[in-house]
């Protein structure tokens, strides 16, 4: 019987102490508000009609405004993406129409065909130019461009030694 006793008064301050450190910890505001006991329930008014249309208008409005954030997030992500995306179109639709222009400047340089080679850079500088109006607002994927007349010089001084296959492009990756 004294062992029920010990063991009973051990339960009984454990519970104590339990609920005393339960009650130091404070109130934490992102915590729920603890549900009414028995006792509190039985005895409590009931909330008035007036009070649980506020608590459900509050509720809704915080969902409303969740829901509001959450959208924008997705637009605003979906919004980057778009304009990565044609960014790297445009990279790309400048860089097809560099390759282009090579190609055409090589046919010409070996058929001597002068006026279509002075027309080249002409359209290198509108090329250059169209692709800096559409990345100048998403400058996110970058190309640089460099001086054609040193690669000139420099296909020149080269160009009977060095096979076509190892030809220096104009474009930084």
């Amino acid at each position: 019987m004294r062992k029920l006793r010990v063991w009973g008064m051990a339960a009984a301050l454990s519970l104590g102490v339990a609920l005393h450190a339960g009650a130091a910890d404070g109130d934490d505001p992102t915590k729920p508000p603890p549900t009414p006991g028995l006792f509190s329930r039985w005895f409590q008014k009931p909330p008035s009609p007036q009070d649980a249309k506020k608590e459900l208008d509050h509720e809704f409005e915080a969902r409303d405004a969740k829901a509001t954030r959450d959208l924008e997030a997705a637009q605003a992500k979906a919004r980057e993406e778009h304009d990565k995306l044609d960014a790297l179109k445009a990279r790309d639709r400048y860089l097809r129409q560099e390759k282009v222009l090579d190609r055409i400047e090589k046919i010409a340089s070996e058929a001597g065909d002068q006026e279509t080679l002075a027309r080249i850079e002409p359209l290198r500088d509108r090329a250059w130019a169209l692709y800096l109006k559409i990345t100048t607002q998403t400058p996110k994927v970058e190309v640089h461009r460099v001086d054609n007349n040193a690669f000139k010089k420099a296909e020149k001084d080269e160009k009977a030694e060095t096979p076509a296959s190892t030809r220096k492009w104009r474009h930084a990756w």
